[in-house]
């Protein structure tokens, strides 16, 4: 398996993850 594919799930992983906290975040100082 190449490093390439690993990394990029990876940064979809954590870029996705962060998305979500922040929308997350984003409801709850609505609240």
């Amino acid at each position: 398996m190449r490093r390439g594919i690993i990394s990029e799930i990876l940064r979809d992983f954590i870029f996705q993850t962060l998305l979500i906290g922040l929308l997350l975040w984003a409801l709850g100082a609505a609240r």
